[in-house]
C-alpha cells in the first residue's frame, strides 16, 4: 500500500497501481513478461521483478523508473532489501547487491546451486538459503570486494530466517518442523526444537520479533524469544 493506491504486479508483468477508493486501476508500467513476486516497497520506492530476469526499482509517488537491470537468469525469489541495497537471488546461482539509489551493481556472489528463495537482509547481515549447500551469512556492504563476502555457512542447516535477536538468528525448515536458533557471528548452531505439531511459524519483524505459530489443531500461539 502506497498513499491511496495498492500496488500489484500482474501476469501480464506490469506493476498496477489501483485506487482502492474507487476499485479501478490508476497506472500500470511494464516490467517483463510476467511478475508473481511480491513486489517490496523502500520508502518511496518500490521494488519488483519479473520471472524473467527483469528488476526494477520505480518511484512511487511518480511512477517512473528510478533504474533498472536484466539478469541472464530467472528470478524466482522476491528480493530483500536492505537500507542502502536491493538484494536478489537468482538461477544462475549468484545473489547480487544493487544500490537502491542508483541501481549499480555493488557486489555478486557465486553459490553452489540455482537459488529459489530469497535472502533476507538484516542489519550488516545477509542471510540465504543455498539448496543442498545450506545456510550461508554474507556481509551486507563489504568494503573492495566485488565478489561479496561470505562469513560463515551452515551445511546442516536449512529453510527461512524469522527474525534476528541479540546476535541469534532463528530459522525455520517447514518440512523437518525444526526451529534453530543460529550464533550470526559464527553461523554455530546453540539450540534446535523440534515443533511437530506447528503447521506455519512466522515472525513479524526482522529484528527482535516476535513469533506466531498456527498447529494442527487450529491453535494460533504467540512465542517471545528468551533473550
Amino acid at each position: 500500500v502506497f498513499g491511496e493506491y495498492f500496488i500489484y504486479g500482474s501476469r501480464a508483468g506490469e506493476l498496477v497501481w489501483q485506487a482502492y477508493d474507487i476499485g479501478h486501476p490508476y497506472r500500470a508500467y511494464k516490467v517483463g513478461r510476467s511478475i508473481k513476486l511480491d513486489p517490496v516497497l523502500a520508502g518511496d520506492t518500490v521494488v519488483t521483478a519479473a520471472t524473467s530476469g527483469q528488476i526494477m526499482a520505480i518511484e512511487a509517488e511518480n511512477i517512473s523508473t528510478r533504474w533498472q537491470y536484466e539478469l541472464p537468469g530467472q528470478i524466482r525469489a522476491k528480493p530483500a532489501v536492505g537500507p542502502t541495497a536491493v538484494y536478489v537471488a537468482s538461477d544462475d546461482q549468484y545473489l547480487r547487491a544493487f544500490d537502491l539509489f542508483s541501481g549499480r551493481l555493488v557486489w555478486r556472489a557465486l553459490t553452489e546451486a540455482p537459488l529459489t528463495t530469497s535472502p533476507t537482509a538484516v542489519g550488516r547481515r545477509v542471510f540465504q538459503f543455498i539448496p543442498g549447500t545450506g545456510l550461508a551469512c554474507y556481509e551486507a556492504m563489504p568494503r573492495g570486494r566485488y565478489d561479496g563476502n561470505r562469513q560463515w555457512l551452515n551445511t546442516e542447516v536449512a529453510g527461512e530466517v524469522l527474525t534476528v535477536r541479540n546476535d541469534r538468528v532463528l530459522v525455520w525448515n517447514p518440512a523437518t518442523k525444526e526451529l534453530v536458533q543460529l550464533s550470526t557471528a559464527t553461523g554455530v548452531v546453540e539450540q534446535r526444537r523440534k515443533l511437530s505439531r506447528v503447521d506455519r511459524l512466522i515472525s513479524d519483524e526482522l529484528e527482535n520479533g516476535r513469533l506466531y505459530s498456527l498447529d494442527d489443531r487450529g491453535r494460533l500461539d504467540c512465542l517471545v524469544p528468551l533473550d
